[in-house]
């Protein structure tokens, strides 16, 4: 086994670790550079600023990097079998191209391989999966944003499409009536990550804070933002989602009502894809479901329940259905599982 850099380049934190013959290293993690507050700056740019602050991050922190033989890098957003990352991206924008393989790996200084960060996820728990005797294994992530995987033992891996495509439950539609949710820039209407990611659970919580401002003022997450000195409309989606997590552990109805219904569009995509993969075991990860924890395992068994039956009963749903690791470390656990089979296979 070489020594792998593994990188996990999220929309809030890209976390970094060194993998060598003995283990996984310690643990290092930095804020994502903020690329979302120049909104005028061309997505070409904001790449280009992306890969520069990576490989000065790496530099950084890993000043003998002269000892990594290889780097693995999973991040959001579609990404081809051959490791080209495709030119539209939640990071950035929409490109004028693909990111190819050659070029990433000349700006970070290494040769690198590129996954979808739910590929490596998957990667990770489909393999632990395969020990239990699951066959099939559907990774769920509800972070900043929201997608799946596949991981199908009997086919050797995760269930990926040359192209990557597979697995992006966030563009599903699942809301098309004139007060759809839509993207800033008009691309997206009424697309599951507007409500059940958790930018998209930030904006709903905006809302219903201006549709119902006597029963936001009374509730817990007001009060809680207020302290911090925020302001629910201007405050970051990020500050937003600390104080939602905190009332939601506290039991605020306001709060807590906003999931529910935020969980409820999740299940309403979720379902489907159920009923076609009929997946063994269903992972519940990325850091805004785990942030909530077991409430938000309830929450979305709660509305399966319905949709799944008579095929599966509540007790097979609780069974399906659990959570993932609390420390965010999957993805980068799986990419060394990932480069390490890589090298077995060359």
């Amino acid at each position: 086994m070489a020594n792998y850099l593994c990188i996990d380049a999220g929309f809030t934190l890209t976390r970094f670790a060194v993998v060598t013959p003995q283990g996984m290293g310690p643990i290092s993690q930095l804020r994502t550079i903020d690329l979302h507050s120049s909104p005028s700056l061309p997505p070409d740019r904001k790449r280009a600023l992306w890969l520069s602050w990576l490989a000065q991050a790496i530099a950084d922190q890993f000043p003998a990097s002269g000892t990594i033989e290889r780097i693995g890098l999973s991040l959001p957003g579609p990404v081809e079998a051959d490791g080209a990352i495709a030119a539209a991206n939640s990071l950035w924008g929409q490109a004028s191209r693909p990111l190819l393989a050659a070029d990433l790996s000349a700006a970070l200084g290494h040769p690198t391989i590129a996954r979808n960060d739910i590929f490596a996820a998957s990667t990770y728990y489909g393999t632990e999966a395969a020990e239990d005797d699951h066959d099939t294994t559907l990774i769920l992530s509800v972070g900043s944003g929201i997608g799946s995987k596949l991981y199908d033992r009997r086919s050797g891996g995760v269930v990926s499409g040359r192209r990557g495509l597979d697995g992006e439950i966030g563009f599903s539609v699942v809301e098309t009536g004139e007060d759809a949710a839509r993207t800033l820039d008009g691309t997206m209407v009424g697309t599951l990550g507007l409500y059940a990611s958790g930018s998209g659970f930030a904006r709903m919580a905006r809302a219903e804070a201006a549709r119902q401002p006597d029963a936001f003022s009374d509730s817990r997450l007001a009060a809680l933002l207020d302290e911090a000195g925020f302001d629910v409309q201007s405050a970051d989606r990020f500050d937003v989602n600390a104080a939602a997590i905190a009332a939601i552990a506290s039991d605020d109805p306001f709060t807590t009502q906003i999931l529910q219904q935020s969980v409820a569009y999740l299940a309403r995509a979720l379902h489907i894809v159920i009923l076609f993969a009929a997946p063994d075991r269903v992972v519940l990860t990325g850091g805004f479901a785990l942030a909530i924890g077991a409430s938000y395992r309830e929450l979305l068994i709660d509305q399966l329940e319905g949709q799944l039956r008579p095929l599966h009963s509540r007790r097979a749903i609780e069974d399906m259905i659990t959570l993932g690791l609390a420390d965010g470390t999957e993805n980068l656990r799986g990419m060394a599982i990932h480069l390490s089979a890589l090298d077995e296979q060359r």
